[in-house]
Formats: C-alpha cells, structure tokens, sequence
C-alpha cells in the first residue's frame, strides 16, 4: 500500500487526500508517530483543516502529549464548532488533567449539539461520580 502513496505524493506532493487516508491507515496500523507526522504536514498546508487537528490531538493524547492534544482539539473547534466528538475528546483530557469544570462544560457543548450522544452522557456521569467520591 506505501507503494501507492509514494506514486500519488510523487504526481503531488500536496494531496491533502492522499496524505489523510495515509494517516489514517497509519493509525490503524499503530504507526502513531507517522500518523501523526502525516496530520502535521496536512496542517502545515492548510492550518485550518479542522479533522487534521482533532486527529492528530487524539494521536497526540495518546501518545502522552496532553498539551500538544489540548491545543490541537481547542484549534479544531475554533474552526468548526459543531464537532461533538472533539468536545468529549477534550472533555475527556481536561478530566484526566483535573480541570473538571472544563470537562463537565465539553461533555454538556457535545451533548447540546448532539442529544443522543451516549459517549457524553456516560462521561459526564462518570465525572459526576467521580467527584462525589
């Protein structure tokens, strides 16, 4: 498959596509660091490239870059705020960074724009819990 991108990168070397389906396949494959590289280079070309940013924060979270993920999911949002599942991601982060507040006011904006959204319900109790604990 690498095969491939390395053809459509050499007709194109800026082919925000190709370069997020790269990404993708990447993360999938538990390549994170070249995942997230590949979101890096789709960010430098077009900063405002709001699923680049949210993908490359929960790379970032999950490989132990809290600050690098929290300002990638809080740039994403300024782009496009009717993301539900960015408002969790972060509302998630800022729980496991104690700021709980921030988190309970995320899960409630994912929740607003989208009111089936279980993962957020179940977050917000969880931190409920938590905190009554």
């Amino acid at each position: 498959m690498e095969a491939w991108y390395i053809l459509v990168f050499f007709s194109n070397p800026k082919n925000l596509t190709a370069l997020a389906s790269r990404a993708s396949l990447r993360n999938q494959n538990g390549s994170k660091a070249e995942a997230e590289a590949d979101y890096s280079k789709i960010i430098s070309l077009q900063p405002s490239h709001a699923s680049a940013l949210s993908n490359r924060g929960r790379i970032r979270d999950e490989r132990g870059n809290k600050g690098g993920a929290l300002e990638d999911y809080t740039r994403s949002l300024s782009i496009n705020r009717n993301q539900p599942s960015i408002y969790n991601n972060r509302g998630l982060l800022l729980a496991e960074l104690g700021n709980t507040k921030a988190a309970l006011s995320d899960y409630n904006a994912a929740i607003d724009r989208l009111p089936t959204y279980a993962a957020a319900y179940n977050n917000r109790s969880a931190l409920y819990i938590s905190l009554k604990n």
